[in-house]
């Protein structure tokens, strides 16, 4: 491996997960949980952010809208990595995901952010 490869601290770099309670991130979370020591994981509702502060005890559950211009910033306060899953059939979805890209941009030059995994599932509800 090259030098400019970022390596992943498991122990002490913080990994954000958005839409934390839904299906890709369910199936993610429990393999996660065990590698990763420090999980932020957002959600939407009421119902999920105690869902997932039960499932997950250690982590750090923030329920928020990620519609709100100011939001991205403030989930990615601190990371190192963001899992980033559009929430499906959002308003004004482009626009969360250009909002959470430039915010990991402006939080990679301030601070520790270097990865960014961007999953959509846009349309896969449309079938023949």
């Amino acid at each position: 491996m090259g030098s400019s490869m970022c390596s992943v601290d498991h122990a002490n770099d913080l990994l954000v997960i958005t839409c934390a309670s839904g299906k890709q991130a369910s199936a993610l979370l429990p393999d996660l949980a065990k590698q990763w020591q420090r999980l932020r994981l957002v959600c939407h509702s009421p119902a999920s952010e105690k869902r997932l502060k039960e499932e997950y005890p250690e982590a750090e559950v923030i329920r928020t809208d990620l519609g709100l211009p100011k939001e991205p910033e403030r989930i990615l306060k601190d990371a190192t990595a963001i899992y980033h899953v559009e929430p499906p059939f959002a308003h004004r979805q482009a626009v969360m995901g250009f909002n959470m890209i430039d915010a990991a941009k402006k939080v990679a030059k301030e601070g520790t952010f270097k990865h960014f995994v961007y999953a959509s599932v846009l349309n896969t509800q449309l079938r023949k």
